[in-house]
């Protein structure tokens, strides 16, 4: 069986056919590596590197690979994307927006149970449009226990207009937090990078 042979060329520009005088060593060349990009548990970006895998420097020993890196070091990884620089307004009102709509849980308090109430956009219009109206006219009928069905993320069933008005208030002890929270930011010189994935920020 015939043994491969590898050679390095020590600069005297002979050809590949013209090993004599050539330095013999005893691995092939190291391949092309692409360059990896990584970021930590925060997000932030580490780094790039382009060795081997037992060669990566220690403080990237908890890394996380990103597909690309960042136009900007301060940027912080969302899981996803690269989140800009510098945040505006509108990039921290969508994340206001996004934990608006993520929903919350209510125990109606008996075999019930906990419903999760949705509140995307859709939701708080017809809980809005819908069920608050009736429960309203029940509450102005007298009828306080009349029970109106409904539908929530955790599946069908039913709450009276007295309970209803507990839901509205189990979901303004929720929301209000949020707001709380967007303020303090939006108020802030320079909203922070990490507004988004940063839990100190957030109820």
């Amino acid at each position: 069986m015939m043994t491969e042979r590898f050679f390095v060329d020590d600069g005297d520009g002979a050809t590949p056919d013209e090993f004599s005088g050539h330095r013999e060593v005893s691995e092939s060349p190291r391949s092309p590596t692409v360059p990896r990009f990584y970021v930590g548990a925060d997000g932030k970006y580490l780094g790039s590197f382009d060795g081997l895998d037992e060669e990566i420097p220690a403080e990237m020993a908890n890394r996380i690979e990103v597909s690309t890196a960042p136009q900007d070091g301060r940027q912080i990884w969302d899981g996803q994307k690269w989140l800009a620089a510098v945040p505006t307004p509108d990039m921290l009102t969508e994340e206001l927006n996004r934990r608006l709509s993520l929903g919350f849980d209510y125990d109606l308090g008996d075999g019930r149970g906990v419903h999760h109430f949705g509140t995307t956009d859709v939701d708080m219009k017809r809980w809005m449009q819908e069920v608050t109206p009736l429960a309203q006219a029940a509450a102005n009928m007298g009828e306080p226990d009349r029970q109106i069905g409904i539908k929530t993320d955790t599946g069908p069933t039913f709450v009276t207009a007295s309970e209803w008005w507990l839901v509205l208030d189990a979901a303004a002890d929720w929301r209000q937090p949020l707001y709380a929270a967007y303020f303090t930011l939006k108020a802030l010189p320079e909203i922070p990078a990490d507004y988004a994935t940063n839990p100190a920020y957030w109820p």
